[in-house]
């Protein structure tokens, strides 16, 4: 029963909205530390390999993976220097950061310990080696994360859900970044057939976020070498309340799409109707 995969590709990784918005986020200013974008980042290139395995276990659903690439051109943080008013402001940015080889192991598993219960459990090591031209763009960095979903269905249509995340201390090329750990809690009530409502309490203990530490030796051009060192702390928010209601004014009906000969976009002249 078990399936064993193989897989070698290339793609073309473009970066995300925020590490090209230029426009400087100013939300912890406060604490002297400022994100900004770069909009002249390379996109990767990237030559990924990957060997997984699968399997319907007794206990559940197990797919276990080891992967490895070269990047170039990575897209990874860098931390300049910034001063206004005399005041001295670190600003984290993103830069192409030359070449890279990344590996790592990749594993989820579900499973169904009660009849009414479901559970996802997922993890990631992964280890990368940088090789770029300047001294915070080389070296190795590691870390793990993993989460957990849970579901459980209890009676009279209503279900408990639970979402947790763990990263451990991620070792980067200049510093760490600290470990987190993260815990959301939901209800929710199917009240009938067009009304139920759900009640979600996020960041239960209100600690999610993650802190940067960075220490490193800076040669600048006047001959002289200086010790440089982050401490920033950011956050995508803290911890609510939330309650949500919905209502459906009519029953949805699924469009139906038949086999017709001589109509839509047939293949191999077999009349296949496709749907679009």
């Amino acid at each position: 029963k078990g399936n064993y995969k193989f897989e070698l590709g290339r793609r073309i990784q473009r970066p995300g909205h925020w590490s090209l918005d230029p426009i400087p986020d100013l939300e912890d200013m406060d604490s002297k530390f400022i994100r900004r974008g770069n909009a002249h980042l390379n996109p990767e290139d990237i030559y990924k390999g990957e060997i997984s395995y699968s399997n319907r276990l007794p206990i559940g659903f197990l797919r276990a993976s080891i992967y490895y690439s070269r990047v170039t051109d990575k897209i990874d943080r860098d931390k300049t220097n910034y001063t206004f008013n005399e005041e001295d402001y670190q600003v984290l940015t993103w830069e192409n950061v030359s070449k890279s080889t990344d590996r790592g192991i990749d594993f989820t598993f579900m499973t169904k310990p009660l009849p009414n219960w479901d559970l996802m459990i997922n993890g990631n090591y992964w280890n990368n080696i940088l090789d770029g031209q300047d001294a915070d763009q080389q070296g190795s960095e590691y870390g793990f994360w993993g989460m957990m979903n849970s579901t459980i269905r209890l009676r009279n249509d209503q279900q408990v859900g639970m979402y947790s995340h763990f990263s451990s201390p991620m070792t980067l090329a200049t510093g760490e970044i600290k470990g987190m750990t993260r815990l959301d809690l939901s209800y929710k009530k199917k009240v009938n057939k067009r009304f139920n409502f759900t009640v979600k309490l996020k960041d239960v203990f209100d600690n999610s976020g993650f802190k940067i530490v960075t220490d490193q030796i800076i040669d600048y051009t006047d001959g002289n070498d200086y010790r440089e060192s982050l401490i920033a702390n950011h956050r995508r928010g803290k911890r609510t309340l939330s309650l949500n209601l919905e209502y459906r004014f009519g029953d949805f009906q699924k469009k139906k799409y038949r086999r017709q000969e001589g109509h839509g976009h047939s293949h191999g002249g077999e009349g296949m109707d496709v749907g679009f």
